[in-house]
């Protein structure tokens, strides 16, 4: 109990000095080691105060807080933005089980109210509720890898790979695929492949590099095989139609000049007698 007041016990101490502390921090780290320190300590799940004693379960952190007079978007940016915060997701997993979380209802009728204001009213006050008026809570303030496990039942990462998956046909994922492990036997060690990794991270110019001659020629031969059919190349090479009709136009253009070879000037046809410019002699 308490020595300043016989009617709040240390629990009760402890939660009104946090309260009082909180409404007076304007600084999200400074306001993130109180919110923190009061969940560590235990002392939110069962305290007495001069409006009687109230009890919060396992999961039931973010009603508590509602009590405390928190904002939902302040508690938010705490879970969301700073490391230590997001250590409170799991105090207000909305999936538990009732021994560890009861309806917002229940708990709100259980509350000891130090005003007229219910936990309801006040939820709905702070941000808590989906609307002003709505008796529904707000989806958790949760770090966006543990929502998006919630909601896809897989972490963020894993989504974004399999949705990177679904966007590519299968022919062209084949067909990066060999890519890739023709890459992954020329490694030499593990410096090297960080270094291909950081080439690819690295702006550039967009756009395949220009074909080789002996591209060209492949091209040429697998197009004159399959009777320049589109669909026939692109099943053979792993591509897109679009794709096979792109190499089919660069197949057909002729090669480039050999840069190695020195340039030969065309030699003019020779003048008929007739069409030779007259001679200072025959002005």
């Amino acid at each position: 109990m308490s020595s300043d007041n016989p009617f709040v016990d240390d629990a009760g101490d402890q939660v009104l000095r946090f309260v009082s502390a909180a409404r007076n921090l304007s600084r999200l780290g400074e306001l993130t080691d109180e919110v923190v320190a009061i969940a560590k300590s235990g002392s939110w799940h069962r305290y007495r105060t001069a409006v009687g004693t109230d009890e919060w379960r396992d999961c039931e952190l973010d009603y508590f807080l509602i009590a405390c007079d928190l904002g939902y978007d302040d508690i938010s940016r705490i879970v969301v933005y700073t490391r230590e915060g997001a250590t409170l997701a799991p105090l207000m997993d909305r999936d538990a089980d009732p021994a560890r979380r009861r309806p917002f209802e229940e708990a709100s009728a259980a509350w000891h109210a130090p005003t007229p204001e219910t936990l309801l009213k006040r939820a709905q006050r702070l941000g808590w509720t989906k609307t002003e008026t709505s008796a529904t809570l707000r989806a958790a303030p949760l770090p966006p890898r543990i929502r998006a496990r919630q909601t896809h039942g897989i972490s963020v990462d894993e989504h974004a790979k399999r949705s990177r998956e679904q966007r590519i046909t299968g022919q062209r994922r084949h067909h990066l695929d060999q890519l890739v492990a023709h890459l992954r036997s020329e490694f030499a060690d593990d410096t090297e492949r960080l270094y291909v990794i950081d080439q690819l991270r690295t702006p550039g110019k967009r756009g395949r590099p220009s074909i080789t001659s002996e591209e060209r020629d492949r091209w040429a031969a697998d197009a004159q095989r399959l009777g320049w059919d589109a669909a026939k190349l692109a099943e053979e090479w792993g591509i897109s139609e679009r794709a096979a009709n792109n190499r089919m136009r660069l197949a057909r253009q002729p090669p480039p000049p050999d840069p190695g070879r020195p340039h030969q000037p065309q030699r003019q046809p020779r003048r008929a007698a007739s069409e030779q410019p007259p001679g200072r002699g025959d002005e």
